[in-house]
């Protein structure tokens, strides 16, 4: 071999080189969504590792393995006359479900990679479905104590609570299309609806949210028959780290519209 300005050229005979794996591959991960760059990635950028202001501490803890979404309440939301909550954090965390969890390797948890302890991720009656173990929790407050500028503890945990709610739809479609065909792409684009993601914990279900989500080009117009009305979560503390779920899978009906139909 030679060097030539640092480069350093070396010449091999042309022998056949064959690779193979010894160790199966880890450390990845899915692709993340549209909505974690849209709301997360920016928050990230912003926060410089710092958590001082609510969005701060959001973007920290959302960064943490398996988080899909962080409730944060301060002294003023629990007891704001309560000297004992005083530059104390409660965090609700509620993490994805079902989603194999990759752990950094400075992390408590490093080296393990398995699926949440979760038999049924729609049983609201799972004990382990919205809960993170006390060893990642442990994992969460020493990532999180590295944050620069970090003011407050964050050492306060509450579980978050699931709302379960039935869903019943009559869609009635047009008559060119298979209502088997239709009711699967409404099921599918309900249960969207219900997808962990940054923004459902505190959030409020609305008729119209699944009228929308019903749109499709083969429905001609649909009926809500559960809930009756809006299921609304309010501003207390409860209501704050409570999400909306399925109780089960959502029942649609589907039957042909008697109008004429000019999507051919």
């Amino acid at each position: 071999c030679a060097s030539r300005k640092g480069v350093v050229w070396m010449s091999c005979p042309s022998y056949s080189v064959i690779g193979g794996t010894l160790t199966p591959s880890y450390g990845g991960s899915d692709e993340k969504s549209a909505d974690y760059y849209k709301f997360i990635a920016p928050a990230m950028f912003k926060s410089k590792q710092r958590a001082v202001t609510p969005d701060d501490h959001e973007a920290v803890f959302l960064s943490y393995p398996n988080v899909a979404d962080v409730a944060v309440l301060g002294q003023k939301d629990i007891a704001p006359y309560d000297l004992r909550f005083m530059n104390r954090l409660t965090v609700a965390l509620l993490p994805k479900s079902p989603n194999i969890k990759v752990y950094p390797q400075d992390s408590l948890m490093a080296g393990q990679v398995f699926d949440p302890a979760i038999t049924n991720p729609k049983d609201p009656n799972e004990p382990n479905a919205y809960k993170f173990s006390d060893l990642e929790l442990q994992d969460f407050q020493k990532m999180f104590s590295k944050s620069a500028f970090s003011a407050l503890d964050a050492d306060l945990f509450k579980t978050p609570i699931p709302k379960p709610v039935k869903i019943k739809i009559r869609a009635f479609i047009y008559k060119q299309y298979s209502l088997d065909t239709v009711s699967a792409k409404i099921s599918d684009a309900v249960k969207s609806l219900f997808d962990r993601k940054p923004g459902v914990l505190g959030k409020s279900l609305m008729i119209a949210d699944l009228i929308n989500a019903c749109k499709l080009a083969e429905v001609d117009f649909i009926e809500v028959l559960q809930p009756s009305f809006n299921v609304i979560l309010g501003d207390n503390v409860n209501d704050k780290i409570s999400f909306i779920c399925l109780d089960s899978a959502p029942e649609i009906i589907t039957e042909y519209t008697l109008r004429r139909s000019y999507n051919v």
